[in-house]
């Protein structure tokens, strides 16, 4: 799976931690987008034309933003975007899921 990481920030610091969550989620990160925010949009979190340039560098990734989403901007995000959205909190958790596991034990 490949990725576009949305950050907020332009700290390599940032980009080099969701980087490797990433890698720990078996993404492959293809580019990153910076959007500078004076404020967040309610709706997309980003504005319309930062949107429309991450459409346009869209090849069959998904789009994974460095902050939380609300449910209701993933789901308006993926619908403009056409392709998986999520952030880093469900990165998080993937990883959790991942390696989360009970050793099946056999009662017989």
């Amino acid at each position: 799976m490949k990725a576009i990481l949305v950050m907020t920030s332009d700290n390599p610091f940032y980009i080099d931690e969701l980087k490797s969550l990433c890698i720990a989620c078996d993404i492959e990160v293809e580019d990153v987008v910076i959007q500078k925010l004076e404020k967040i949009n309610p709706a997309t979190y980003i504005g319309k034309g930062k949107i429309e340039e991450i459409r346009l560098r869209l090849d069959g990734e998904m789009v994974i933003f460095d902050d939380e989403l609300s449910p209701l901007q993933v789901k308006n995000l993926t619908d403009q975007l056409q392709t998986e959205v999520t952030d880093r909190t469900d990165l998080i958790l993937r990883i959790f899921e991942q390696r989360a596991g009970t050793k099946k034990q056999n009662y017989r």
